[in-house]
């Protein structure tokens, strides 16, 4: 909530535009704080920025892409796979000639090493009681 929105809350007449507003407030921000430092070319500025009293949030908006129309023709594909994640399993997948693939879990965990990794990061920590 802006200052402009406060202020017409309250009862008082506001003269402008909100769109000039909103030039003034984020040419202000930009004036003060070095914005350019956070933003990237998928996030924006939002024109707010929030604290709690110890930290300071820069809020930054991602803009939508427009969507594109996209012709699938299903002729150009010799396979088509079907993939349907599942409780038990990561995945189960099939294609139009009865074919199947599925990955369970426990798979999943011993190809990534994902084991091996928490168990190390969990012996990091109970020797290390002092960092934590």
């Amino acid at each position: 909530m802006g200052l402009r929105t406060l202020l017409q809350r309250t009862g008082q007449k506001v003269s402008g535009a909100a769109s000039e507003w909103n030039a003034v407030a984020n040419a202000t921000w930009r004036e003060i704080f070095n914005i350019e430092r956070f933003e990237t070319a998928s996030r924006k500025f939002a024109s707010e920025i929030l604290t709690d009293g110890k930290s300071v949030s820069v809020v930054l908006r991602k803009p939508k892409r427009k969507s594109t129309q996209c012709n699938i023709n299903p002729a150009d594909y010799d396979v088509v796979w079907g993939l349907d994640p599942s409780r038990r399993n990561l995945f189960v997948a099939t294609n139009q000639f009865g074919d199947k693939v599925s990955c369970s879990r426990r798979e999943y965990y011993f190809d990534t090493h994902i084991n091996e990794s928490n168990q190390i990061i969990r012996h990091w920590q109970h020797s290390r009681k002092d960092i934590l």
